[in-house]
């Protein structure tokens, strides 16, 4: 995806995704391909994002495969809580508080991913100083 020689600003865009760390960028690949894209890249990053952004406190009380599709429902993924609670046997109130739990841990580090990209943007002229870059935006 960002294997690609490119000139100008969209080429210098191209060289701050590529010095971005494992974690940051698959932060950016999960906020930025929408829910069911039909390559596996998606996954891969919610896959990274369970592995390493999650507190080793919360990945013991909420289930992997659970964490992975709370993970990708945070970032956009259609999923309810009435369905993930039948696929997971839990009250779909339950299923909301791990989601919580979930989204607060990956707040943090997205965050962070978004304030270390806006600040390399700027760097490169990408970004007009003063702008700050969220999910969605």
């Amino acid at each position: 995806m960002i294997n690609v020689e490119m000139e100008g600003i969209g080429g210098a865009v191209v060289r701050v995704l590529r010095g971005l760390s494992r974690l940051d960028l698959a932060v950016v690949i999960a906020a930025a391909l929408p829910s069911g894209h039909p390559s596996s890249i998606r996954r891969a990053a919610i896959e990274l994002i369970a592995a390493f952004a999650l507190p080793a406190k919360l990945v013991k009380r909420v289930e992997s495969g659970l964490a992975r599709r709370l993970i990708a429902r945070h970032f956009g993924g259609r999923i309810d809580y009435k369905e993930l609670g039948e696929i997971y046997d839990l009250d779909p109130s339950n299923v909301r508080r791990r989601a919580r739990l979930v989204s607060d841990a990956i707040e943090l580090e997205e965050r962070a991913t978004w304030d270390r990209l806006a600040s390399l943007l700027h760097d490169v002229g990408a970004l007009p100083i003063g702008t700050h870059l969220a999910r969605g935006t």
